[in-house]
């Protein structure tokens, strides 16, 4: 089951449950998150955000598709870092994402969608 982030109210509530998770066992995406977040919502196609839903909550899974093409962004516990997978869950990884992730790497990412 997945959630649509179509609104401001349900994408704040997304990121806080996020930040919230973060600030427990994933310090290491805390201040990336805000930005990737931001590249997500400006750069993907109209209503295609989507978050994983379980038991009533937004998961660490969402995705969204950049001019038809979906792209999955997991965090990846083993590695502790946000991976961007080409589909799905366990698609071949195109981008990983942690604090050090610089803006210009963000943007090049994007840019290449």
């Amino acid at each position: 089951m997945s959630i649509e982030l179509k609104t401001a109210a349900t994408l704040h509530r997304y990121a806080d449950r996020v930040v919230e998770r973060s600030n427990h066992h994933a310090a290491n995406v805390l201040a990336v998150f805000p930005a990737l977040l931001g590249y997500v919502t400006t750069y993907a196609d109209p209503r295609s955000i989507k978050v994983r839903e379980m038991l009533g909550e937004t998961a660490n899974m969402g995705w969204a598709t950049f001019g038809g093409r979906r792209i999955a962004f997991v965090y990846s516990h083993a590695r502790e870092r946000i991976e961007a997978r080409e589909r799905t869950l366990r698609g071949a990884v195109l981008q990983a994402f942690d604090n050090r992730t610089s803006l210009q790497t963000l943007q090049s990412f994007f840019a290449s969608l």
